[in-house]
């Protein structure tokens, strides 16, 4: 046989070797794509039972900002009648207090806390948030606010249950109502009118 001959039945049988193994490869590779896949998943939620809905919480959703928290950990939570939609509504922030007449004026009180989707049926948020003065004769002061707020109602009504510096063992109510609102940005600004009793 010769040498010519050889050599191409050697090339073929290396190539169809280096085929084999490609296959084998991306084979195995769909797999463990699969079983990471399977492992990410949600247990099924049973319709009876609300206060288990679970979600696993991945690398990716950290990464990709559908989730912020301190840490890349991959974790896996249960949320009481929440579902991941509800929660990825959750807001944290240091949000500053408009005077809608002017807005170039400097700004006396700025709303710290958090709210949250709270409710199973409705649109309602859990409110939880400080009015800090920043200036002028209540500066280091505050007032605490807690309750539910339904967004969808024209006016909310929510209690002040405390404060701080001059409104120390403060009590009242806040009543808000939506000015303006961006469904497609969620943005929107909301007027607060504050009865507060204080020391």
């Amino acid at each position: 046989m010769p040498k010519k001959k050889k050599k191409k039945k050697q090339q073929q049988r290396t190539k169809k070797k280096k085929k084999k193994k490609k296959k084998k490869k991306k084979k195995k590779k769909k797999q463990e794509e699969e079983e990471l896949q399977a492992e990410q998943e949600a247990e099924p939620v049973d319709p009876n039972n609300p206060w288990k809905i679970r979600k696993v919480i991945t690398r990716s959703d950290l990464v990709a900002g559908k989730l912020k928290l301190a840490h890349q950990d991959l974790m896996d939570h249960v949320f009481q009648y929440w579902t991941y939609e509800k929660f990825k509504n959750l807001a944290m922030g240091n949000k500053c207090y408009v005077k809608l007449w002017d807005l170039t004026d400097n700004h006396t009180v700025r709303a710290q806390g958090i709210y949250a989707m709270a409710a199973q049926h409705d649109v309602a948020l859990l409110m939880v948030m400080n009015y800090a003065f920043v200036e002028g004769k209540y500066n280091g002061s505050s007032i605490s606010l807690l309750g539910r707020n339904p967004v969808l109602d024209a006016v909310r009504d929510m209690p002040i249950v405390g404060g701080s510096g001059l409104f120390r063992f403060a009590r009242g109510y806040a009543l808000a109502h939506t000015v303006w609102y961006d469904p497609r940005t969620g943005d929107a600004i909301v007027a607060y009118n504050v009865s507060v009793l204080h020391n």
